[in-house]
């Protein structure tokens, strides 16, 4: 137990993290706030991941290691150490961020009556180069207040949330097949009561090319509709829950809504190939433009384009 009378557990999920792995232990464990344990499941890592950590427990012996006897998944491998984490207070981490040294302490003292709380982050690049200020800024993240609005907007970032134990008590039967466990633990908070939002960078989000998030991935519009499918399955798995049952109807219209969305977007692109190869491209091109624009989006397309 530490000074504020909370004990503070972290959960880390590991997978070929050695370049960065270190870095974030270091940090974790360099807190004005100590935390009681680290629970860290490795998903079956190749690299040095695992030595780095059994060299960190010689001299911590608060880290405890779960070794997955196979890749699970970043959402399985965090559900493992959430449910292992004794702690009344459980923050997640992923394996190649950096730490600011008060970040524990400012949640701690922040909480208050919230279920969960969350905090903004300064970005960095893989050589620990800052190039950007906010990452709530960069989502352009507000303050969502309605379960409804938190199933369609982005919300909290699991590298930069506190829960309290009973939050992940109620979301210990997350589904394995559940896509992003940060939005899960965050709609299971949301339902048993407030979010706190800190807006101060609290740690340096690490972007590089083998984040596990892809959140900064350019949004074309088939991964636009890979995305809407994503969501949709993990509402389907969700909505008999019984943590969600005041809210059942509004998943089950985001269901009905978004089926019957990429239903009609799936039909329309099918019309428009059928068409083409009736037509073919240039005509089929044609008469998307003058329905979108009229006879002069047609003229200017032809004129400019063709």
């Amino acid at each position: 137990m530490n000074s504020v009378g909370k004990s503070i557990s972290v959960a880390l999920a590991t997978y070929n993290g050695e370049l960065f792995l270190k870095v974030q232990l270091d940090s974790i464990l360099q807190q004005t706030l100590a935390v009681n344990e680290i629970v860290i499941v490795d998903d079956a890592s190749s690299d040095n991941t695992v030595n780095i950590i059994k060299e960190h427990q010689r001299n911590y012996p608060f880290i405890k290691l779960i070794q997955n006897a196979s890749n699970y998944g970043p959402t399985k491998s965090f559900g493992i150490a959430v449910n292992n984490c004794l702690g009344d207070l459980i923050i997640l981490s992923d394996q190649d961020d950096i730490w600011y040294k008060n970040k524990v302490s400012v949640l701690v003292d922040n909480i208050g009556n919230a279920k969960l709380i969350h905090h903004d982050a300064n970005l960095i690049d893989d050589s620990g180069n800052k190039i950007g200020e906010s990452l709530l800024r960069f989502i352009n993240y507000h303050p969502i207040e309605s379960f409804f609005v938190r199933l369609i907007r982005e919300g909290v970032h699991g590298c930069c949330l506190m829960m309290k134990k009973e939050v992940a008590y109620a979301a210990r039967n997350i589904p394995a097949e559940f896509i992003y466990h940060d939005f899960f633990y965050n709609l299971v908070a949301c339902s048993l009561g407030d979010i706190k939002t800190i807006n101060l960078p609290l740690m340096s989000y690490r972007l590089h090319g083998n984040n596990a998030c892809g959140l900064f991935a350019e949004k074309s519009y088939a991964r636009a509709m890979k995305d809407y499918l994503k969501n949709l399955n993990n509402m389907r798995l969700i909505v008999d829950l019984p943590i969600f049952s005041q809210y059942k109807s509004d998943i089950q219209f985001y269901i009905d809504y978004y089926s019957k969305f990429i239903y009609q977007q799936h039909s329309s692109i099918s019309f428009m190939f059928r068409v083409a190869r009736l037509l073919g491209v240039k005509k089929t091109f044609g008469l998307l433009i003058n329905n979108l624009f009229g006879k002069k989006g047609v003229k200017f397309f032809y004129e400019r384009i063709v």
